[in-house]
C-alpha cells in the first residue's frame, strides 16, 4: 500500500537545475544575437559608403567635373546621412544631386581626409581623381572602433 501512495514529479532541485540551464542558454543566446546585429550594422555601414562612393564616381564622370560627398548634417557625423552635390561653374551654384538617409543610432562615423572641409571630392580629371583618407565608425555602445580607409582608387579597405 505504501508503493501505491508514492506521487511522481520532479524534486525542487531538478526544477532548479532545469531553470538554472534554461536561463544560462538565454542569456548565451541574447550576447550572441547582439553581437550579429553589431557585425550586420557595420556590415550595412560598409556597404551603404561603397555604394555612395561607386554612385559618386560614376557621376562625377558622366558630369564631367567635380562633385563631392559630405555629411548630411553640418556636424562631422556622418551616420545620419551623406549629400552628393555638384558645383555647376556655369551658373556659379552648387546644386545637390543625391540624399542619402541612413538610421545607425548605435554608430557614429566619421571622416578624416586629405581635404580641409568634411567632404571627399571626385573628379573626372584621373590625375585628381578623388580625395583619399579614412572612415572612423565607433560603436557607441561597445566603444569598439573600426578604421576604413578609402585609398585613391575608391576602395574601402578595413583595418583592425
Amino acid at each position: 500500500m505504501a508503493k501505491l501512495m508514492r506521487i511522481k514529479g520532479l524534486s525542487l532541485i531538478e526544477s532548479l537545475v532545469t531553470l538554472v540551464l534554461i536561463a544560462s542558454f538565454f542569456v548565451i543566446s541574447i550576447s550572441f544575437s547582439t553581437h550579429l546585429k553589431e557585425k550586420n550594422e557595420l556590415n550595412s555601414i560598409l556597404d551603404s559608403l561603397q555604394a555612395a562612393i561607386r554612385y559618386a564616381k560614376i557621376t562625377a564622370v558622366t558630369k564631367r567635373g567635380e562633385v563631392s560627398l559630405s555629411p548630411k548634417d553640418s556636424s562631422k557625423d556622418w551616420s545620419i546621412g551623406l549629400i552628393l552635390s555638384y558645383c555647376n561653374k556655369t551658373i556659379q551654384r552648387t546644386e545637390i544631386l543625391y540624399e542619402w538617409q541612413w538610421k545607425y543610432p548605435g554608430w557614429e562615423v566619421t571622416w578624416v581626409g586629405a581635404s580641409p572641409k568634411n567632404q571627399i571630392n571626385f573628379s573626372n580629371n584621373p590625375i585628381h581623381a578623388m580625395s583619399n583618407g579614412r572612415f572612423v565608425l565607433t560603436n557607441q555602445r561597445s566603444r569598439e572602433k573600426r578604421v576604413v580607409v578609402l585609398n585613391k582608387l575608391g576602395r574601402l579597405i578595413v583595418k583592425d
